[in-house]
């Protein structure tokens, strides 16, 4: 897999990026957004790189879970986080948010932290996690000093040339 940069969205950080809480004030911006747009934000030490792993409609998008893991690999990542927002304004996970978080629990195991749903309405966000949603309160903060971050999409792929695929 092959990432190249984004240009689609607009992110910045706070100084440090720690907990869900920091991750949640990056995606800010998905308050407004009228699709549903997924993302994982994977950390190593102070390092934080940002994936749009897909748009989808007013009620879902397709999470490509071979690209996250070959990601954390690729940046030997200490947390990921996965995120996306609601258009509903809803922070209620849906059936489908909890069957991806758990398939990326399973070949992710401690490194990933519980899932963040941006509300596009109230300011809020929800963590949920593979038994359901865990927190719906969560208010997003202000910043003092920001950091620009860049966006990467998984959207090429090299192929070996010494490598015949089978059918």
């Amino acid at each position: 897999r092959k990432f190249t940069e984004s240009k689609e969205f607009s992110f910045t950080r706070g100084e440090k990026v720690e907990s869900t809480a920091d991750v949640a004030y990056i995606f800010k911006s998905l308050e407004d957004e009228a699709v549903e747009n997924s993302f994982v934000a994977i950390t190593n030490g102070d390092n934080v790189s940002v994936f749009h792993l897909g748009m989808g409609n007013q009620t879902e998008t397709v999470v490509d879970t071979s690209a996250i893991l070959a990601a954390v690999d690729r940046l030997d990542a200490d947390k990921v986080f996965f995120v996306h927002n609601h258009p509903s304004g809803m922070v209620k996970c849906s059936r489908q948010d909890i069957l991806t978080y758990q398939k990326l629990k399973d070949r992710l195991g401690d490194k990933l932290q519980d899932g963040i749903i941006i509300n596009t309405r109230s300011g809020k966000y929800g963590l949920f996690n593979s038994s359901g949603l865990v927190d719906d309160e969560g208010r997003i903060k202000e910043e003092k000093n920001e950091y620009p971050l860049k966006v990467y999409k998984f959207n090429k792929q090299s192929f070996n040339v010494d490598v015949i695929p089978t059918v």
